[in-house]
């Protein structure tokens, strides 16, 4: 497609600064309507009948099925969303941001929308895992399509996904995602600025590398910080900021020899991002036993991806919790398990995850034990949560 020919585009749809993957594959591609990815309303009965969905869920799936079948625009939109997240595979940049809707689409349909794309990749899902010789996880990569879409109809009434939901249940739908005991494994690609680093006797230090990022005196990132971060490395030395026990920046730079450190992941190879489910607590004997378990999974299913390092990115890892909380808690046995870098703030943390409210509104928090009222009282007396950036070698070894 020509330039021009993607600006008339861009106008039809009403959608102002498309995310760059669009704009990269709409300019590759000669024709980018293809209903062939449109799940049929044959498949979409079906899937509602393997997988339990509820019949007001199908009635609004095959509505939005109709509307994007007789709207050329949407029916450009659609194959589009199929061909980058389950084609191409390349969204990774645009995680976790808003793709953009024509404005002629509510929230309701745009909500559908989502839904209708995410199913159009089960045959992909179900294809990945059957020839990985992981057929049974099929049910499970399913029902998490049901979960999220009946937890979206909770809240607004329409069996839909929100655009956070979208991208949870896409690395699921690219059959990379597997609930492992306790925790919950993702198939990522290391991507992340922090530069990570083990010696001899094991022990993990975590560099500023690309990360580029300022930093303020009580080593928290900041915007408006008064020190920037440095990284250099050549073939004998790495020198640069790192993060202390306690995952605050450290303004002096070190100089690393390495002859005795070991460069342990880079930009792209294959990482185990841990995802932390929600509704019960975080036993370290579970946890333990969780990631024990996902060593021998991996290895064993997984021959050929040379894992390194599992990694988590949580509000969970915030050390200053350690301000709270008693010596025995649970979060803090987990966090002692990882070397950690604190990250931004996550100011979302204590409602979304917290206390698990749609509200963004501190006076509508009704604290139902003394976790979340010292957290609440943390927040109001001008704390923030910070997400903390963690890892793990790979294999664990208890």
């Amino acid at each position: 497609m020509k330039r021009n020919a993607l600006d008339e585009w861009i106008n039809q749809t009403g959608i102002a600064d498309p995310p760059a993957s669009w704009i990269r594959y709409i300019l590759q591609s000669e024709q980018c309507a293809n209903l062939s990815c449109l799940p049929s309303e044959d498949y979409l009965r079906q899937m509602s009948e393997t997988s339990s969905l509820p019949k007001g869920q199908l009635r609004q799936m095959l509505s939005i099925r109709s509307k994007v079948f007789h709207d050329p625009i949407l029916e450009r939109l659609f194959h589009l969303w199929h061909t980058i997240l389950f084609v191409d595979q390349c969204a990774s940049d645009e995680a976790y941001e808003d793709w953009p809707m024509p404005f002629t689409m509510d929230d309701n349909d745009a909500a559908l929308f989502r839904a209708l794309v995410i199913s159009s990749g089960t045959a992909n899902m179900e294809r990945a895992l059957i020839n990985g010789g992981l057929p049974e996880w099929r049910y499970f990569c399913r029902q998490q399509f049901v979960h999220e879409t009946e937890t979206h109809f909770n809240v607004h009434g329409i069996f839909g996904l929100s655009n956070n939901q979208m991208w949870w249940l896409w690395p699921v739908f690219l059959g990379r995602v597997f609930p492992i005991g306790r925790l919950t494994y993702e198939i990522a690609y290391y991507s992340s600025g922090w530069e990570v680093f083990r010696n001899k006797e094991g022990r993990i230090l975590l560099m500023t590398g690309s990360h580029g990022q300022c930093y303020d005196e009580e080593g928290n990132e900041a915007e408006d910080g008064i020190h920037e971060s440095e990284f250099s490395l050549t073939p004998k030395h790495a020198v640069g900021n790192y993060f202390d026990r306690t995952g605050s920046y450290v303004k002096d730079p070190i100089t690393l020899d390495l002859s005795e450190w070991t460069r342990l992941v880079e930009q792209g190879p294959p990482v185990l991002s841990l995802h932390i489910p929600g509704g019960g607590k975080l036993n370290p004997g579970e946890v333990k036993e969780s990631l024990t378990e996902a060593t021998r999974f991996f290895r064993t299913k997984f021959p050929d991806l040379h894992f390194r390092i599992f990694m988590c990115h949580s509000w969970l890892l915030d050390t200053k919790l350690s301000e709270l909380l008693p010596s025995s808690s649970n979060i803090l046995a987990f966090q002692s398990m990882f070397t950690i870098a604190l990250a931004n703030p996550n100011d979302d943390a204590l409602f979304s995850f917290v206390f698990g409210v749609q509200t963004r509104d501190m006076d509508q928090l009704s604290p139902k034990n003394e976790f979340q009222e010292q957290l609440l009282d943390y927040v109001r007396s001008g704390g923030r949560l910070r997400e903390g950036f963690g890892v793990i070698s790979f294999p664990y070894i208890p």
